[in-house]
């Protein structure tokens, strides 16, 4: 039996200058800077955010990582204030995360877990931010996980139960705002493939 192969890399860098927002201005999915645009010029400075994404595509199951970064920060100048608690939030709430998603347990353990760990560094995840189970060639299957849901997200939102054998794609977006909602004036100058 012959399989067709498929193969695709992405990668982005993504540089943040509102150190208050900055986690929920980095959406995980194929963003990029046009060389047209005035913002592909910036050159880093010493305390910015920089989220490194890199992906690969192959015979229809994506791979993903991330990490984010702060330029200059070392053992001996180490990120402090705002900056560090979103960053520890976010690290935290990912472990969390993937401690959670095991056979047996429930999307909302993950959703609640998640909004207490962001809260103990006074953050907020994003709102309505989802994680998905994902299958050959789908990334956003009909299973979810929600972030900091809206009270009729709520409503409108299915109970799920983690099974043997799936595969998820988690998401995680912190905000050091007071609401965990995206402000389009805020977001950094990337787009969306």
């Amino acid at each position: 039996m012959r399989l067709s192969k498929q193969l695709c890399f992405a990668f982005f860098a993504c540089c943040v200058r509102h150190p208050f927002h900055y986690l929920q201005q980095l959406y995980l999915k194929g963003l990029f800077l046009y060389r047209s645009d005035p913002a592909s010029s910036q050159k880093l400075e010493k305390g910015d955010v920089v989220k490194l994404h890199l992906g690969a595509h192959i015979d229809g199951f994506a791979s993903v990582s991330a990490e984010t970064l702060v330029v200059g920060a070392s053992e001996k100048n180490p990120v402090t204030g705002r900056k560090a608690d979103v960053i520890k939030a976010a690290w935290h709430a990912a472990e969390v995360a993937m401690r959670l998603v095991k056979v047996g347990n429930k999307n909302w353990a993950v959703t609640e877990a998640v909004n207490k760990v962001a809260a103990a560094w006074n953050c907020k995840a994003v709102e309505g931010m989802l994680s998905c189970q994902q299958s050959q060639n789908v990334i956003d299957g009909k299973k979810r996980i929600i972030l900091n849901p809206s009270e009729q997200q709520k409503k409108d939102f299915e109970a799920a139960t983690f099974a043997e054998n799936e595969v998820w794609g988690i998401d995680i977006l912190i905000s050091s705002g007071e609401d965990g909602k995206v402000r389009p004036n805020l977001l950094s100058p990337c787009y969306e493939i």
